[in-house]
């Protein structure tokens, strides 16, 4: 199903606009709300943006090659992560809408090898912390990407949530 810009732009703006002293329940319940929208509106291969100017500009700084053990920050229905697992990545994504790990499974099924879903907060460090490669005690992961961040980089978790080894540029 396609929708409009003008769709797309109303839930951005539910989502988004609501203000910048919204506190984490608020935004995570409008969120819960919207993920079927969001995945519908997404679809297998997400919008135009994504596709063009998102994915392989961030596929262009993080460099990813078949070794690589990638953590998917703010997910969403997982698509650049089977992106990442079509090119020979093991991928940890999560996002803190339980909605949209639910979608994100569903949809990305076939790739249940490569990517572990998980909910997760990155605004609270405990909840970064225990994200774990399948139960890989020392939690080395090679890199980190978001969609909703223009940089990669290389990272470890280290002393605070994400400690930054290396960009790449």
């Amino acid at each position: 199903m396609e929708y409009s810009k003008e769709d797309l732009m109303e839930a951005k703006k539910q989502i988004w606009g609501v203000g910048e002293n919204m506190g984490t329940e608020e935004s995570k319940k409008i969120w819960e709300e919207n993920a079927q929208f969001w995945d519908n509106a997404m679809g297998d291969e997400s919008n135009e943006f994504h596709r063009e100017v998102v994915r392989p500009k961030v596929t262009e700084l993080l460099s990813p090659n078949p070794a690589d053990y990638i953590l998917d920050i703010a997910c969403g229905n997982g698509n650049y992560s089977s992106y990442l697992a079509q090119r020979g990545a093991s991928v940890v994504a999560f996002d803190y809408s339980k909605k949209m790990i639910e979608l994100a499974k569903r949809r990305q099924s076939q790739y249940a090898k490569q990517i572990e879903f998980c909910v997760a907060d990155a605004t609270d460090r405990k909840s970064i912390l225990e994200l774990k490669r399948n139960g890989d005690a020392d939690g080395k992961l090679d890199a980190w990407a978001s969609g909703l961040e223009s940089a990669c980089f290389r990272w470890r978790i280290g002393a605070g949530p994400l400690t930054c080894i290396s960009r790449r540029a």
